[in-house]
């Protein structure tokens, strides 16, 4: 019998995964070549800062998978394997629409062959966008500037999502799907 040790049945699990905590518009928002910041900490609270190139929703929405170079991101990359902690921060230049992703199990991937076509994507959208304020081209490639074998993936569970764009609701918690 499945679940039963020596003979004694056990119960299986019949927990559903937890439900996504990003709304089907945070989602294609964070998507949508936006700048992305993230974020972690040591064991003494001192923080560690990286650009990400872009990122996918995965899952349904319960795991996003961002993708950093890995010789700029080395002090991040150390404090995510150590502590799991993670704060993403996805901002719109044009509009400074921002929002804040928290997670708590941050862990290193190799990236993948369609991580590159992920970047694209996300450099041609985020140029569009920076383009509307009066940069170039140009100027966006230097942000994205990589070679391919220095690029690195980190997943996490999003658990908690803040409003971050400037204003009255500036840091207030989105709630989850139900």
């Amino acid at each position: 019998m499945i679940g039963s040790s020596a003979g004694i049945p056990t119960p299986m699990s019949t927990t559903a995964p937890s439900p996504p905590v990003l709304r089907p518009e945070d989602a294609d928002f964070i998507r949508s070549g936006v700048s992305v910041c993230v974020a972690s900490r040591d064991v003494r609270h001192v923080p560690s800062l990286a650009r990400g190139l872009g990122c996918a929703v995965c899952d349904g929405g319960r795991t996003l998978r961002l993708l950093l170079v890995k010789s700029q991101s080395e002090a991040l990359l150390r404090d995510l394997e150590k502590s799991g902690q993670i704060a993403v921060v996805f901002t719109r230049p044009s509009t400074h629409r921002s929002l804040q992703i928290k997670g708590s199990d941050a862990r290193l991937e190799t990236a993948s062959s369609g991580d590159e076509q992920l970047v694209q994507t996300s450099f041609e959208a985020f140029a569009d966008d920076l383009l509307t304020i009066g940069f170039s081209r140009a100027f966006t490639g230097l942000y994205y500037q990589h070679e391919k074998s220095d690029l690195v993936a980190v997943t996490f569970t999003p658990d908690d999502v803040f409003l971050q764009t400037p204003g009255p609701n500036a840091g207030a918690r989105l709630e989850p799907l139900p």
